[in-house]
């Protein structure tokens, strides 16, 4: 039963005031029931002394005048009439009698009852006339008469006589019963007031008891979960508390709490995997910086030398367009020659000397080709060094992605603690993807590079065959000059065959213009490819260096959120 009343007085959905209002009522009105009865029992024992007090005051009331009458007034004539007949009668017994009697307040007892008290005043008046009578006689000598008439009043005499004897016994009795009646509601006061007293102290227990099991105990309970959760034990905060009042919501907004403080405790051992994702983080981030740094440094390289190559192909290109000049010297001097049929040293020298030079300016053409080669080659090894550079740069970015990846990850466990931290990842993921896109153009854009590096290569290839082609059919041009023969026959075959070779001269030197040109074309090409992967290499860098200073502010969240949460010691118990 007492189990059923806490567990009703727990799951009834009333304030806690109400509750505790309840109780201490219950209490309350007990206390108050005890003093009503207490009162009463009081006001039934004064009721009952009063009562004592007047059957003692009417007891003696009738005995004074007993004693009054019987021993004084009655005495006093029966002793003039029959033994002293010569004595003065002084009756001063009936005037303090017969004064009281007229002076009382007819209204209110005197003897004991208003009823009594009128019949003892009727009879004591008719045996006061008797005693005036006898008093007048014995005045007069009149004493035989009044011996005689004496016995005839006796009756009137003893009547008031047994009205105050029969008063007093019935005053005794009620004296008597008046004081059993205070012994008694004295007792039963003492008793009943004891009795209601212990009742309402063990009521009072009772209740406290009940509240003890309503409010305190899981007060109690509370309690130890808060010492427990002072120890860090969180195995051992549980709190079973059924209450639906101020003590349950006390409780649920404590197992909150728990569920809250459990979770920045996981922040708490969170912060050094954070650290070392940041630490990381931050090397991986100072490596893509310094590889963006060489990235530039290499394109401006490149840069430099694709500026030197084009000027290079300036040159080649007006050299062969100077051989192109020469060549069509060289086929105007040999059609004369062709023509006139006739040996002319003076011609003949003009045109070895026309071939001497075209020699000259292809030997000079040669050597620019030579070197716009190696220009090529070099270019070539830097664009290689460069898709290294970028590969490794797309490596970082991709770690760098992954990390902070992690580190959001990592932030979103430590809860609202991490919410900046997450932010700041969440910042450096986005920077890195950024970086990791321009990464991969610049790679595309080497790429394209390398082809256009490797198509002007394969041209410069081409010219250095077409010059060597050149070079040897002007040799042997000039050396057809230099054999030449005064017959007009050998004349007009060697001005043909003359002719025949300056025309593949003309036509060599045509092929090496328009590769020229390519070459300038491809060249230009690869310079504006250099230029774009030279501006991505740049975002790619001003990238790293947002991704190093998000680092460090990550590194520095990650301070502060260790000093904030390593104030909190846990304890790790066993089960």
């Amino acid at each position: 039963m007492f189990k059923s009343l806490v567990s009703s007085l727990q799951h009834l959905r009333w304030p806690l005031r109400n509750k505790l209002g309840l109780a201490f009522g219950v209490v309350l009105v007990s206390f108050v029931f005890n003093g009503m009865v207490s009162l009463y029992l009081l006001t039934l024992i004064r009721q009952s002394e009063d009562q004592r007090i007047l059957a003692n005051l009417y007891l003696e009331r009738n005995q004074r005048y007993d004693l009054i009458y019987n021993s004084g007034q009655l005495v006093t004539y029966s002793d003039a009439v029959f033994t002293n007949n010569s004595r003065i009668i002084r009756d001063n017994f009936a005037a303090l009698i017969n004064t009281e009697l007229q002076k009382r307040n007819k209204n209110v007892p005197f003897l004991g009852s208003t009823t009594f008290d009128s019949k003892f005043e009727q009879a004591y008046l008719v045996a006061l006339v008797h005693f005036v009578e006898i008093s007048e006689l014995a005045r007069t000598n009149q004493i035989k008469v009044a011996t005689e008439r004496w016995p005839t009043y006796d009756a009137d005499f003893k009547r008031v006589t047994d009205l105050l004897l029969s008063q007093m016994s019935q005053l005794e009795k009620e004296r008597s019963g008046a004081e059993t009646t205070v012994v008694n509601a004295s007792n039963l006061a003492t008793i009943t007031i004891c009795t209601l007293t212990v009742l309402s102290i063990a009521l009072a227990l009772f209740m406290l008891l009940i509240l003890q099991h309503v409010i305190v105990r899981p007060l109690n309970r509370l309690q130890e979960g808060l010492n427990e959760l002072g120890r860090g034990r969180f195995d051992h905060t549980a709190v079973q508390v059924v209450n639906r009042d101020e003590v349950g919501n006390l409780a649920a907004s404590f197992q909150a709490a728990v569920v809250n403080i459990e979770k920045v405790f996981q922040g708490v051992q969170i912060t050094g995997t954070l650290r070392n994702v940041t630490e990381k983080l931050a090397i991986i981030s100072k490596q893509q910086q310094s590889g963006s740094a060489e990235q530039i440094a290499a394109m401006t390289q490149v840069m430099a030398s694709m500026q030197e190559l084009g000027q290079t192909a300036v040159q080649i290109a007006n050299s062969t367009a100077d051989v192109a000049g020469l060549s069509n010297q060289t086929l105007v001097h040999i059609e004369r020659v062709a023509q006139s049929g006739i040996h002319s040293q003076e011609r003949t020298m003009e045109v070895s000397a026309v071939v001497n030079l075209t020699v000259n300016r292809i030997e000079e053409i040669g050597q620019q080709v030579d070197e716009f080669g190696r220009a090529m080659t070099h270019l070539n090894t830097q664009a290689i060094t460069i898709n290294k550079v970028v590969e490794l740069l797309r490596t970082i970015a991709e770690e760098v992605h992954l990390l902070a990846l992690n580190a959001a990850i990592e932030a979103a466990s430590a809860g609202e603690y991490g919410e900046r931290f997450r932010v700041v990842a969440r910042e450096i993921k986005d920077l890195a993807n950024r970086s990791n896109k321009s990464t991969q153009e610049a790679q595309e854009l080497v790429s394209e590079v390398q082809q256009s590096s490797q198509s002007t290569s394969a041209l410069v290839e081409q010219g250095r065959v077409l010059i060597a082609t050149i070079y040897e059919a002007n040799s042997q041009l000039n050396y057809s000059l230099n054999g030449l023969e005064m017959s007009s026959q050998e004349v007009a075959e060697a001005a043909r065959a003359l002719l025949s070779m300056a025309n593949q001269v003309n036509a060599r030197a045509e092929e090496i213009k328009q590769a020229t040109q390519q070459q300038q074309i491809a060249s230009e090409q690869v310079l504006g490819a250099i230029r774009s992967a030279s501006e991505v290499a740049e975002q790619t860098a001003n990238s790293t260096n947002l991704i190093v200073d998000s680092s460090n502010q990550l590194d520095n969240l990650t301070y502060q959120l260790g000093g904030v949460l390593s104030q909190v010691q846990v304890v790790k118990t066993t089960s």
